[in-house]
């Protein structure tokens, strides 16, 4: 609040809060009832060195009015329509924001928190006030903030996501050890015809085994299809049969906003992101996928290492020469359609990294 006099607009929380954790309709129920009191809005008013905070039984959006990207869009969704159908359409977006712009209103008409230089002078419901009075301070947005030229975690992750393909290495970054919060409450569709007792990890690489065609599967959800173990014993219908630890690996289907490439995306990367404040309103829903993501590139990198190890011995190569190894040995786990990781005991891949190492430190 750097304004001698300005008012911010603050919730609770961002997101719910799961006080009940059952699936149950009565913990839904009361999980709403418990969250109504964090979604509600509060204003924080400096006017000099006088703080005041007032509560309020309005909820807000992000933003206490509308954004340009809003005015922008609609813009273009009506370019076409003429300006009285655009007029229209502003002010319908203006509507939505009219709790918020009324409560300030009231405060500037109504109080004297700030004098009576304001009253009857301005109205915040038609933009009739002039940047000498009001001044909207536009900070939360993002487009308009000075950044580095890197992407935004939401266009990051999504180019990454469109890269998934029949072969990919992912890491999943949800866990449904429990249906809470999916995109429904039946999760069956994801191992059919299987019914196993675990699930999939989310420390752990996969391949994309199959992407689903919607074209011709209509009827299937899902994405992608992997394979993975599951721990759990199978009780044959014939009882005259022992029970047995499954072998067959099981079938899980999931979207591509569920996972991560973890071929397209660098320790590094994860860093910038995990440390950058330009994404803090998404840390909840970022965090957890930069960290599984980092503890697996991390562990493949460890095993890689006696790899590049064993190149350089062999080559007689020198400390140097380990980033030159390092990119030929990625470029060898990412020319293959099936993607996967190297350790020491390839000999095809051994030979095939160290054929590709001398061609570009031009060994003889």
């Amino acid at each position: 609040m750097y304004h001698p006099k300005s008012i911010v607009a603050f919730t609770v929380r961002r997101k719910d809060k799961q006080y009940c954790k059952g699936i149950d309709v009565a913990s839904a129920i009361a999980n709403s009832f418990l969250n109504e009191g964090n979604h509600k809005t509060y204003f924080l008013i400096r006017n000099g060195t006088n703080i005041y905070r007032i509560f309020s039984d309005i909820s807000l959006g992000a933003t206490v009015f509308p954004t340009k990207a809003m005015y922008e869009q609609v813009m273009k969704d009506y370019a076409n329509y003429g300006p009285e159908h655009i007029a229209e359409k502003i002010q319908e977006k203006h509507e939505t924001f009219m709790y918020g712009l009324a409560a300030i209103q009231g405060l500037l008409e109504r109080t004297q928190l700030f004098g009576n230089e304001l009253q009857g002078r301005v109205n915040l419901f038609n933009g009739n006030f002039t940047a000498d009075q009001i001044q909207l301070v536009r900070d939360a947005e993002q487009e308009l903030w000075i950044g580095d030229g890197r992407l935004s975690w939401n266009d990051y992750i999504k180019r990454n996501r469109e890269t998934i393909a029949q072969g990919t290495r992912i890491v999943l970054t949800k866990s449904f050890s429990d249906t809470y919060g999916t995109r429904d409450h039946d999760n069956h569709w994801r191992y059919s015809p299987f019914r196993p007792s675990s699930r999939p990890r989310t420390d752990e690489i996969y391949i994309v085994e199959e992407k689903i065609d919607k074209k011709e599967r209509y009827s299937e959800r899902g994405e992608f299809l992997i394979r993975f173990h599951s721990d759990d014993t199978i009780y044959p219908e014939d009882v005259w049969k022992d029970a047995h630890q499954r072998t067959k690996r099981v079938l899980y289907r999931f979207y591509a906003d569920e996972c991560v490439n973890v071929d397209a995306i660098t320790v590094e990367d994860c860093e910038y992101y995990l440390h950058n404040r330009f994404e803090r309103v998404r840390y909840l829903d970022v965090l957890p996928i930069l960290h599984w993501t980092m503890k697996v590139k991390r562990e493949e990198a460890a095993y890689e290492k006696d790899f590049e190890n064993l190149v350089i011995t062999r080559l007689r190569l020198d400390e140097s020469a380990r980033d030159t190894v390092r990119k030929v040995v990625q470029w060898w786990k990412l020319k293959n359609k099936w993607k996967r990781g190297v350790k020491a005991d390839e000999p095809k891949a051994l030979r095939m990294v160290e054929q590709r190492v001398k061609k570009e430190l031009k060994l003889t």
